[in-house]
């Protein structure tokens, strides 16, 4: 099922991203698609046990108004404390035919969000590059 914006297209707006190992990106553009998700494990801890421990993971690909594309990369952990540790890695191409994310965490979600965003999404295996099935492109 398809959803179409009724308004028209949208003006694009100013986002502010903050990686965890560089200054802020001013990116002016247009959120093209999102996942989130939250992914739960089994840890072991000496004084509480075995628990299940989660991370909040958010993905998300930006289209720039000069053709640049950005994708963002958001893990919030969570401890017995609940203190929640960030981590926001970003990559960038600078235009879409070379926007072929290295998805880290979420591989799972990884060619919808690329359709989602309008772009092909391409699996590497060895040194072949394989359509991910289904792909109707």
């Amino acid at each position: 099922m398809s959803t179409e914006n009724v308004a028209g297209n949208e003006a694009p707006i100013n986002i502010e991203i903050n990686p965890t190992d560089s200054g802020a990106i001013l990116l002016h553009g247009w959120l093209r698609a999102y996942a989130e998700y939250d992914e739960l494990f089994l840890s072991e801890d000496k004084d509480y046990g075995e628990n299940y421990r989660g991370d909040s993971v958010r993905l998300e690909l930006y289209e720039a108004t000069d053709g640049q594309w950005v994708y963002v990369q958001t893990v919030r952990g969570a401890n017995i404390a609940g203190y929640r540790p960030r981590q926001c890695d970003v990559q960038i191409f600078r235009n879409r035919d070379v926007c072929q994310p290295h998805f880290r965490m979420g591989r799972r979600y990884a060619a919808a969000l690329m359709k989602k965003a309008g772009l092909s999404h391409v699996q590497f295996i060895g040194h072949e590059k394989a359509a991910e099935e289904g792909d109707d492109e």
